[in-house]
């Protein structure tokens, strides 16, 4: 007695996401940039058909959740993924479970699509750890008490404002070139490109002012590009995504300088930079006062299916284990209740399921809530506390802690979702 059971979670049809954006809207209220939600969720061409789940009673929204196909790079490896967005609950319904029976919906949505993988950004990653999200470690310096920069010198191009129609182009190639190197960056189709401006304008915090380019004058050629936000109430800027052709340093030096005076222009004290841009980070260092190197942990990650996730992986693994010479081995890989066999042989990864008597295989058992620090680079599995109590030789150690080493460049498109 007294307890209300949540509204029942259904797909939102077509001619109805105009109403679920408006709902968003109103939900998200002046953290929401007016007319995000209305320029976006209707045409986002990340959204699945039967993506947008809404909870109604009496006829009235009363939450909703977004989920996207997305999918991310890890080098040679893309990792299809499914995106979790647009999560809200109208203030009167909330903590009733309406948001919760969503996203048992959408976690049974993703895993029936295949998607081994599902990602959200949040800040309370706390509400998404119980279905099973983890918080993923990235790195930003902040940098405070902005100077004014010195002119570029004049043997260095200077910066425009970013043309979202005319760099298109040439922004598909620099993301590309990031992606290539920087695990975790967002793969965007055509169609995303086609309509990424309709809504990034929108995007909460960004201002024109902020997005920049630096072009070889001769061949038109973009050498490199920021784009960037601004938090007026706390006078911080934050840069949401960078690309720069590789040794472009005097590019990115004038790009650095344009955008901490444009920054300062809108009256930002305080700079944040994803470290994974690092060369952009070296060339803002000069421009500040003091810096301060921060954990961003508001993107989180899940792995659905661990099997389907090491496999989609295989051709990066396979890269990592020829660049450390590693040798043949065989480990039964696990945890919560997931577990498969990896083996990596002539030169090539695989994933089977286990079959009895693999249990006396090498075994890895990773702690559920820190798995993420080892398959997303952020701690070698050696030095886990959990590794001393898996059953592995030092063979497997290193093997393992060959196809997962550490990698300090983690980034991710801010307005992804």
């Amino acid at each position: 007695p007294g307890v209300q059971r949540p509204p029942p979670a259904r797909i939102a049809a077509p001619d109805e996401l105009g109403a679920v954006a408006r709902f968003c809207q109103e939900c998200f209220g002046p953290d929401a940039a007016p007319g995000y939600f209305l320029a976006r969720l209707p045409v986002d061409p990340a959204l699945l058909p039967d993506g947008a789940l809404v909870a109604r009673t009496n006829g009235r929204l009363v939450a909703h959740v977004s989920v996207l196909g997305l999918a991310l790079r890890f080098g040679a490896a893309i990792v299809p993924c499914g995106g979790i967005a647009n999560v809200c609950t109208a203030p009167a319904y909330r903590r009733r479970g309406a948001s919760g029976a969503l996203l048992g919906r959408a976690l049974a949505l993703m895993r029936n699509a295949g998607f081994p993988l599902s990602a959200l950004s949040t800040g309370i990653p706390g509400h998404y750890a119980r279905w099973g999200w983890v918080a993923w470690p990235r790195f930003e310096r902040r940098f405070f008490e902005l100077l004014p920069p010195a002119p570029p010198p004049s043997n260095l191009p200077g910066a425009r404002p970013l043309d979202p129609v005319r760099d298109r182009a040439e922004l598909v190639r620099l993301h590309a070139l990031a992606g290539a190197h920087t695990p975790g960056v967002l793969e965007r189709t055509p169609a995303f490109w086609e309509r990424h401006w309709d809504w990034t304008p929108r995007h909460p915090g960004e201002r024109p002012e902020l997005a920049l380019a630096v072009e070889d004058p001769g061949t038109r050629r973009l050498l490199a590009y920021v784009r960037g936000a601004l938090d007026p109430a706390r006078r911080w800027s934050a840069v949401l995504e960078f690309g720069a052709e590789p040794g472009a340093a005097g590019a990115v030096e004038a790009l650095a300088q344009a955008f901490v005076s444009a920054a300062r222009a809108l009256g930002a004290r305080a700079l944040t930079v994803p470290e994974a841009a690092g060369p952009l980070v070296e060339a803002v260092r000069p421009w500040a006062r003091a810096a301060t190197r921060e954990t961003d942990d508001t993107l989180m990650l899940n792995v659905l299916d661990l099997a389907g996730f090491l496999a989609a992986l295989a051709p990066e693994l396979a890269a990592r284990a020829a660049a450390a010479r590693a040798g043949d081995g065989t480990v039964l890989v696990g945890f919560g209740d997931q577990r498969t066999v990896l083996r990596v042989a002539g030169g090539a990864v695989s994933t089977r399921p286990p079959v009895p008597g693999d249990e006396n295989l090498p075994g890895a058992r990773l702690d559920p809530a820190r798995w993420i620090e080892v398959f997303m680079g952020t701690r070698l599995f050696s030095a886990q506390p959990f590794a001393a109590a898996s059953r592995l030789g030092e063979r497997e150690l290193n093997l393992l802690d060959a196809l997962f080493p550490p990698r300090q460049e983690n980034f991710w498109d801010a307005d992804s979702f």
